[in-house]
């Protein structure tokens, strides 16, 4: 007996959204040390962060997120952003988180 052939359905592959988020701080934290590492999430193989519109620096990656290590903050507001490049080509900027050092 013939084993019956069943047609394969070919499924689309859904496109993985890309995404980067800055998890910590959180927007409205009052930050009390002078130094601070920042989280950022993000489905890309690098990111980097920009503080108060400064010069874009890369993070490193550990533990499957990627960190700034923030140091000799100054008291008052900061607006923090953060980048990765997406898979085609183009840059994707994080919501601004605002917080600020008391």
């Amino acid at each position: 007996m013939k084993k019956a052939q069943v047609a394969e359905k070919k499924v689309p592959q859904k496109k993985a959204k890309e995404y980067v988020i800055i998890d910590h701080p959180s927007s409205g934290e009052i930050l009390t040390a002078s130094h601070y590492a920042v989280r950022i999430g993000a489905s890309s193989e690098g990111s980097a962060v920009s503080i108060d519109g400064s010069a874009w620096v890369d993070c490193r990656p550990a533990n499957g997120y990627f960190w700034f290590d923030w140091t000799e903050i100054t008291p008052g507001a900061h607006a923090l952003t953060a980048r990765i490049l997406s898979a085609d080509g183009k840059i994707k900027k994080s919501k601004v988180v605002k917080c600020s050092k008391a």
